[in-house]
């Protein structure tokens, strides 16, 4: 039997990449209204809020989407360096968590042109602020 036949394809595997990732940025935003809500659970949730960030900066691109793993990345890098949760930080924190459900519904692959790159450079000046 040969290997195509039986092994998932790219596209297949891309589809299962968008499921978890549309669960994963679910979970992301849910912890962070938590969070928006009750910032002494920061201490509780920042390890499984970096947690999902540090994934999507790891897969996004290996799905074609890099937009995804640059959002990843500047979220991952603020939220690792954040010691406490406040308005401010946790409203930046939804911003990127929006911006990864905009790019999966929008399926926006590669870089999203002019404005995919600008939406993410927007989003590092205001995590950078921060981190």
């Amino acid at each position: 039997v040969p290997l195509d036949d039986i092994a998932p394809s790219d596209e297949d595997m891309a589809e299962v990449f968008r499921t978890a990732a549309r669960d994963q940025i679910a979970a992301l935003t849910a912890g962070l209204r938590e969070v928006a809500d009750a910032a002494a659970l920061w201490p509780q949730k920042k390890a499984e809020l970096c947690d999902i960030a540090h994934n999507l900066k790891g897969q996004g691109s290996s799905f074609g989407y890099p937009l995804i793993t640059q959002i990843g990345l500047s979220l991952n890098r603020m939220l690792k360096n954040l010691e406490q949760a406040d308005p401010r930080c946790i409203k930046i924190a939804l911003a990127h968590a929006q911006a990864l459900s905009t790019v999966l519904e929008k399926n926006i692959q590669g870089t999203g042109g002019a404005s995919g790159e600008a939406l993410a450079q927007r989003l590092q000046g205001l995590s950078s602020q921060i981190a």
